[in-house]
């Protein structure tokens, strides 16, 4: 799906889960295409149905070079879905170490966490869980997630960013 400047919006096309063509082009790692929706117009920070944007999805999938492009375009590098996940949150979940220093250059908050409710969260429980991944939601930082799932270098690169060791 290529537009040009001939008044097509690329931020029109979206499917039923409001995933627009940016979103899948980011996804799939595809930086020529997505260097055309973005200059056409294309909306970095357009979310689909749960929130998530293109630089949510790309940060997950360890898409460096389209992270950086989406960051360059104006990507709000805190901006959380409906569940409260940031990029960062995702790069840690999915241990994307390149992807961590990226964002964190960019300006991410550490220390921003997943929409909270009862559940008392702290680092060591989330790292004790062992087997029950399941349960790592609802109030995780980036470095719940990157200790829970043994991202040891995440683990470091976080607290050298001053993630806070005793958040809940």
């Amino acid at each position: 799906m290529f537009y040009s400047n001939n008044g097509s919006d690329p931020n029109s096309d979206m499917n039923v889960n409001g995933v627009t063509s940016l979103f899948v082009t980011a996804q799939d790692d595809h930086k020529a295409i997505v260097s055309v929706l973005i200059s056409t117009g294309g909306n970095v920070n357009l979310g689909n149905n749960d929130g998530a944007t293109p630089l949510h999805i790309s940060a997950f999938m360890g898409h460096k070079g389209i992270v950086s492009m989406l960051i360059v375009a104006g990507a709000n590098v805190n901006q959380a879905t409906i569940d409260g996940e940031t990029p960062l949150f995702n790069a840690a979940y999915s241990g994307n170490r390149n992807i961590i220093s990226v964002l964190i250059s960019a300006g991410a908050i550490v220390d921003q966490a997943e929409a909270v409710d009862e559940k008392v969260n702290n680092t060591t429980f989330y790292s004790a869980l062992n087997g029950h991944k399941n349960t790592v939601s609802n109030g995780a930082t980036p470095l719940h997630v990157a200790a829970y799932f043994g991202h040891a270098a995440i683990v470091t690169s976080l607290i050298s960013a001053k993630a806070d060791l005793n958040f809940f």
